[in-house]
């Protein structure tokens, strides 16, 4: 289990993403990082690392934070020949090539956020196993592995 949290456009965010993350830590104790997207605008997870320790966010063509276990993410990977590591790595070589179009390939529980050409691509597997919970105003985004988070900030 990982945590997730995204603040768009909050005001005081990178404080408000401290917090998160600190409320997060039971969800994943490996790690906990933040990057900051655009001005304002951030990700932040906390890792429970299963196979290999990849750090989250991770950064390539997009940006991933995840909550993913991808069931067939290693035939994927050869499928692909992505070169993953693990499945939140196969994760996003598969956004970053295919965005929203393949995902009923994955095989597995997850509920991910992307971003990519400043577009957020929200997702969580259809059976609703890995939460996801979001916030929005006129003027600002925010969402989160769990609700008590959003509620606080």
């Amino acid at each position: 289990m990982c945590g997730i949290v995204g603040l768009f456009n909050c005001k005081d965010a990178k404080n408000k993403l401290k917090t998160a993350l600190a409320m997060l830590k039971n969800r994943g104790q490996d790690a906990s990082n933040s990057l900051e997207l655009s001005k304002n605008n951030y990700f932040g997870h906390t890792l429970h690392s299963v196979v290999n320790h990849i750090e989250q966010p991770i950064k390539k063509q997009g940006v991933l934070i995840a909550n993913c276990e991808i069931y067939n993410w290693k035939e994927l990977n050869k499928k692909y020949n992505f070169n993953a590591e693990n499945d939140a790595d196969l994760l996003i070589n598969f956004l970053d090539r295919f965005k929203l179009e393949k995902l009923k390939e994955l095989d597995g529980v997850y509920s991910f956020a992307y971003y990519n050409d400043d577009k957020i691509y929200l997702a969580r597997g259809i059976l609703g196993v890995k939460p996801l919970c979001f916030s929005y105003t006129t003027d600002d985004f925010s969402f989160c592995s769990e609700a008590k988070v959003l509620e606080k900030l």
